[in-house]
């Protein structure tokens, strides 16, 4: 997987940009797509909303909670073909 984070500036030096990363396909190049770059303060937050849910969660129960990891399996199955391409792209594999 290649990604870039970076820009060029207008006398060609290279600076971070703080917005994305790119993920680019190493055998052509191509853009397989981005991903956007959090702010510290972006993540605190996900890591707040997550531990506030975590009792929510661990109160459901081990039945209920594989019956969530069963459907997120079921997905992954259903969407193997579409999963495998981005992965191949990130690795710059050939399709076959």
């Amino acid at each position: 997987m290649s990604t870039d984070t970076a820009e060029t500036h207008e006398l060609g030096e290279k600076r971070m940009s703080p917005h994305e990363v790119v993920v680019n396909c190493p055998a052509t190049g191509q853009v397989v797509g981005s991903i956007p770059v959090a702010t510290a303060d972006e993540v605190k937050a996900a890591a707040t909303r997550l531990r506030a849910a975590q009792p929510a969660w661990q109160q459901m129960g081990v039945d209920a909670r594989g019956r969530w990891l069963g459907k997120w399996r079921d997905w992954m199955l259903d969407h193997t073909d579409e999963l495998l391409t981005l992965l191949q792209f990130e690795n710059g594999q050939v399709l076959g």
